[in-house]
């Protein structure tokens, strides 16, 4: 099994390489040794809680990436249990405790996403909201559980339907934009856009379109270059932008829609999985254009792209 002072150096440095390389048997290996090491932690003479609790930390995060990659929710319930474990070594007073709180609360909210069960979510909410209150309020370690604790909040409003649920997301996605979180800032500018375009679509309130657009418009400007959410923000400015025109009939507004989903179709090349929904997100913008010019070359268009769209629609979807 090897020594417990070698091991947790080699999971991590096989972790660190999975994430320069990406090979997923770095990954299984790191987790093998974060086992074992687990295993011995229990007659190591002299560990202290907080090397036991990193530790199980270490071995929840790769469990729950591994998770990410092939869905196996065993390793989500096991990633679970190890950040549960290592909360209980993180007592109240502890300064990792608000960490640990975030930490398995982010995980259960997870596990609702996949199962739905609701125990999950009542958990995380309480645990998000723990883990805030005994952080101050200008502690740089504060936005993180607060979006999270924002997340779930809209999460449970989309499957629950309680609007003040909606609301109250929105009220903290505003508090994570207003802490100027640099890091994330692109990522808290949409969660708060697709929250208020949600509450428009219930209300009708195009103040909250409105602002949906100029936080849109700010996570696409403050977004890094190559960022994964690159697509999703385009086509969330890009639906939002239509829902306007259909209000207030400005063409610019269908053109700058239609400019931004095609975009967000050029960052879905062939073989990934959501291209067939960024070619339909551009032949809805297109039929919508016709409508408003008569032009059958953007019908043509819009007729290829559908067509497109179903031969790579997933099998068995209920589309």
């Amino acid at each position: 099994m090897g020594d417990f002072n070698q091991l947790v150096p080699l999971a991590d440095s096989l972790y660190a390489r999975y994430e320069a390389q990406g090979s997923l048997s770095d990954l299984n290996l790191s987790i093998v040794h974060y086992r074992s090491a687990l295993t011995l932690a229990k007659s190591t003479p002299g560990l202290s809680d907080d090397a036991r609790s990193k530790l199980l930390g270490n071995l929840a995060n790769v469990l729950s990436i591994r998770f990410q990659c092939h869905g196996d929710i065993a390793d989500l319930d096991h990633s679970i249990e190890c950040h549960l474990a290592a909360l209980d070594l993180r007592p109240p007073g502890h300064l990792g405790r608000a960490n640990a709180l975030s930490n398995f609360a982010t995980a259960l909210l997870a596990r609702y996403g996949q199962l739905r069960v609701q125990k999950d979510i009542e958990l995380a909410l309480k645990h998000f909201k723990t883990a805030l209150s005994v952080l101050d309020a200008g502690d740089p370690a504060r936005p993180i559980p607060l979006m999270n604790y924002a997340s779930a909040l809209f999460t449970r409003f989309e499957h629950c339907g309680d609007v003040s649920d909606l609301n109250q997301s929105i009220s903290q996605y505003r508090a994570v934009v207003d802490a100027c979180f640099p890091d994330n800032k692109s990522t808290s500018y949409y969660n708060l856009a697709n929250a208020l375009l949600s509450r428009f679509n219930l209300d009708n309130d195009l103040a909250d379109l409105d602002l949906c657009i100029e936080y849109s418009c700010a996570a696409l400007d403050s977004l890094k270059e190559g960022h994964g959410d690159h697509p999703l923000i385009l086509s969330g400015l890009s639906t939002a932008l239509m829902r306007r025109f259909e209000r207030r009939r400005d063409v610019t507004d269908l053109e700058t829609a239609i400019k931004h989903f095609q975009s967000a179709l050029e960052l879905r090349p062939p073989g990934d999985r959501r291209r067939y929904l960024a070619l339909n997100d551009v032949a809805d913008a297109l039929v919508m254009r016709h409508r408003q010019r008569a032009d059958l070359f953007d019908l043509e268009l819009a007729v290829g792209h559908y067509r497109a769209a179903l031969k790579l629609l997933p099998l068995g979807h209920k589309d």
